[in-house]
């Protein structure tokens, strides 16, 4: 029975209302790497379920949680199928379900529950071509320095498959190390799990110029169309990557990897643990008592241990990848970095400096002091207008005045040089916040 609202003459064929919904399937694609500017635990994942085909169904409800069939939160996503949420916090396995609604406020029962763990670091699947499965005219060959699959003979039984695993749900791409030196060895058949088919040209077109084959190793990235990578839409758990022949490629490596902007090299590790930075947090300046969040990404082999650190000290409680700086003060200056640590292997990202600037204060802009020594030193000491650009300008009638240095007032006092007023009978300074005047 629905919930919420009893069966009554006015809800419309109520049993295959219910039956519609209660086949409703939730499929959750986690969005990694996808964290809020703004607080450091929480990331974003993407949710997709089928549409439940039936008049009375005008909107989903998107429900999750900690615990197995306790939802403590919900979405209301609006007649969709798919919604962004920003709440997970990272390494939490969480418990979510989706229930359709009517217009009359009745609600189905959850959908199956679908479990899942917020990551924020990028994976990435290293394989070899000769450990797959080999059929056909399909072999493995090599140099001494190099082994690779590929067909001794055309053959359309010909097929290398690899198989692998994705931790998560999400979009993943696929390079290759490949040799493909001619018009005639450039492109071969590729399918993944039992989607249908498609040629993959190894320069990402039919009929490439000349000048883009080359007669050594390169990565290529499968692609739609040149400079277009294919994203294969894959759920955590097994798949299979199968190459069939089409034309003479030889595979060496096969790189599945969930970041697109990732371009592996020869350096890239054949097997084992591997961590790298994708960027790093960047310099800022704050005025005392602003807030920030630095944050970093990564992509590895398997889950990583983040640690922040500030001036070389780890910083406690920080093992994300984004660290909120709330209302800093001035001890918070310094440099940050973080590293990302799985078991046998680390990265560490840049240092990322920042510069506290003292509190913006709401005094009126005045000089409090002013001092002058020998040889044309002048010191003003002013109050407010802290962070601002200072003009110092000078006169000695009053009527005429020159613009002798801007400087940025970032501690209250402002020292120049004014080497015309050494023996003057008179000079006089006005300083203005805003440099223009």
């Amino acid at each position: 029975m629905l919930k919420n609202d009893p069966i009554s003459p006015r809800t419309p064929n109520p049993r295959p209302v219910k039956h519609a919904i209660r086949t409703l399937v939730l499929a959750v694609a986690l969005a990694a790497g996808l964290t809020s500017s703004h607080a450091a635990t929480l990331g974003k994942s993407r949710f997709r379920w089928a549409a439940v085909d039936h008049p009375s169904v005008t909107g989903y409800k998107v429900h999750w949680g900690t615990q197995s069939g306790v939802y403590s939160r919900s979405v209301d996503a609006g007649n969709t199928t798919e919604i962004i949420i920003q709440e997970f916090s990272e390494g939490v396995e969480y418990f979510s379900a989706v229930t359709a609604y009517s217009a009359t406020g009745e609600e189905s029962d959850f959908s199956p529950e679908t479990t899942f763990t917020y990551d924020s670091v990028d994976r990435i699947i290293l394989l070899e071509a000769e450990n797959g499965a080999i059929n056909g005219s399909m072999q493995v060959s090599g140099d001494g320095a190099t082994s690779w699959v590929s067909a001794t003979m055309p053959d359309s039984a010909s097929t290398a498959t690899l198989e692998f695993s994705v931790p998560y749900q999400a979009a993943f791409y696929v390079w290759c190390r490949v040799l493909a030196p001619t018009d005639s060895q450039d492109s071969i058949f590729v399918a993944v799990d039992q989607q249908p088919e498609h040629v993959y040209h190894i320069y990402g077109q039919d009929s490439p110029p000349m000048e883009a084959f080359k007669t050594d190793w390169v990565w290529s990235r499968i692609e739609l169309s040149p400079g277009v990578p294919l994203a294969y839409s894959l759920d955590s758990g097994s798949h299979t990557i199968r190459f069939r022949y089409l034309e003479d490629v030889k595979i060496d490596r096969v790189v599945v990897v969930s970041n697109p902007d990732f371009v592996p090299t020869d350096s890239l590790p054949r097997t084992g643990d591997f961590v790298e930075v994708l960027a790093h947090p960047q310099n800022t300046t704050l005025a005392a008592g602003d807030s920030t969040a630095l944050s970093a990404a990564f992509v590895s082999t398997g889950p990583v241990s983040l640690q922040w650190y500030h001036d070389g000290e780890a910083i406690p409680n920080a093992s994300n990848s984004v660290l909120d700086l709330n209302e800093v003060k001035p001890a918070d200056a310094g440099e940050y970095r973080v590293a990302a640590s799985q078991r046998s292997v680390s990265a560490m990202t840049n240092p990322a400096t920042l510069n506290v600037l003292p509190a913006t204060s709401n005094e009126v802009f005045r000089v409090r002091k002013l001092s002058i020594t020998g040889g044309g030193q002048v010191t003003f000491e002013i109050v407010g207008a802290v962070g601002s650009e200072i003009g110092v300008f000078a006169s000695s009638d009053l009527v005429n005045w020159s613009l002798l240095s801007t400087h940025p007032n970032t501690g209250g006092t402002l020292t120049i040089n004014d080497p015309a007023s050494f023996g003057a009978a008179r000079r006089f300074y006005r300083l203005s916040d805003t440099v223009a005047k």
